[in-house]
């Protein structure tokens, strides 16, 4: 009844095998969900497809495995299969940080689902005075390294600051205070994680490293319409650092020259191919004008004395710290500035793939 595949002639293998059969089950759900539109740019908002995701197939991945002790190699293998989903609905590479994944869509984890889990069964378990015997036994013979769940269980309430597994169960603190204070332990232990990681990838500079738990305003402020999540889709790529540009490409060794190939003035980066290359002033000063009018006037007085990083910062991340400590924006323009600037990445995308002569 707990889905769990007892290996009985190797009861070692139970878990790592256990795991496998989610992992499959949750990939054949997706594979199910795809007519509906759980995929790329070509389907759904991808805010629309983690609700799907969570919904049909979280449920189906992590069914049972709060009571088993899962292996890092498990871990690993479950971590890869979520983050390969969050990946392609946002249709991203593979090289994007990991960080970015979890920041663009307000959502964790699958470790830490499992683990929240895990422990809101707690209260419920200590309930049968059979469970409670063998829970006081487990906690008194089993040493540290023990794969007793028991024993990792106390593990995780040791990581996440919260009281011993005896002093919960002495104080009975009920189902509804206890999973309070197991959420909020877990997604303040996991937000500072991710913000930190975030911090130190050079690729992420744009990107607002606040994990707020909701989805960042690049695809909260987009419409259901595929042809606006496929302009969304190219800002995110600019914002993640993932955009090939002749920057990238000189680091990845695939040329020995990083000058843009358009103006042939400069080095193309992220903040050349937004704000400065004189290729795409056409695109890009109707465009910038409207989004001087939306800002305050501390900007439309002075935006020849920004320089082109902050320019760029501006048109990829107006909620990053460094913007709002300069303009504290509200949420209505920053609603509006995303609509600008999603279009005015896309258009300048679709003339670069036009000089390039790529497909857009």
């Amino acid at each position: 009844h707990l889905g769990i595949n007892y290996n009985f002639s190797k009861p070692s293998s139970t878990s790592s095998t256990t795991v496998e059969t989610r992992i499959q089950s949750g990939r054949n759900t997706t594979y199910a969900l795809m007519g509906a539109g759980l995929h790329g740019i070509n389907g759904v908002n991808p805010i629309t497809s983690l609700h799907m995701y969570n919904t049909y197939v979280v449920p189906r991945i992590i069914f049972g495995l709060e009571f088993i002790h899962i292996g890092s190699v498990s871990e690993k293998k479950l971590e890869a299969a979520h983050r390969t989903i969050l990946r392609n609905i946002q249709t991203l590479p593979k090289r994007t940080a990991i960080p970015a994944l979890y920041i663009l869509l307000g959502t964790l984890p699958i470790q830490a689902t499992i683990e929240k889990r895990q422990l809101n069964a707690i209260i419920s378990l200590a309930e049968n005075n059979t469970i409670l015997d063998i829970i006081v036994h487990q906690l008194a013979t089993k040493s540290g390294e023990s794969n007793s769940w028991f024993i990792s269980t106390q593990k995780l309430l040791h990581k996440y600051k919260l009281p011993c597994l005896l002093e919960v169960i002495q104080s009975n603190p009920g189902k509804a205070a206890w999973k309070k204070a197991v959420t909020t332990a877990i997604n303040t232990y996991w937000k500072d994680l991710i913000e930190e990681e975030a911090k130190s990838k050079s690729t992420l500079k744009y990107l607002n490293p606040e994990h707020t738990g909701k989805p960042h305003t690049v695809w909260q402020t987009t419409s259901s319409d595929p042809r606006d999540v496929k302009r969304a889709n190219i800002k995110a790529r600019l914002l993640t650092g993932t955009y090939i540009l002749q920057k990238t490409r000189t680091a990845f060794n695939q040329t020995s020259n990083s000058t843009c190939m358009m103006c042939r003035d400069d080095e193309e980066d992220t903040s050349h191919f937004v704000a400065s290359c004189p290729y795409f002033d056409d695109i890009r000063e109707p465009l910038m004008a409207e989004i001087k009018d939306q800002v305050p006037l501390i900007y439309q007085s002075h935006p020849s004395h920004w320089p082109p990083p902050m320019i760029t910062q501006l048109v990829l991340d107006p909620t990053h710290p460094t913007i709002q400590a300069l303009l504290p924006l509200q949420s209505c323009v920053i609603v509006a500035l995303e609509r600008l600037t999603r279009l005015l990445c896309y258009r300048i995308h679709l003339k670069r793939c036009i000089y390039m002569g790529q497909n857009p």
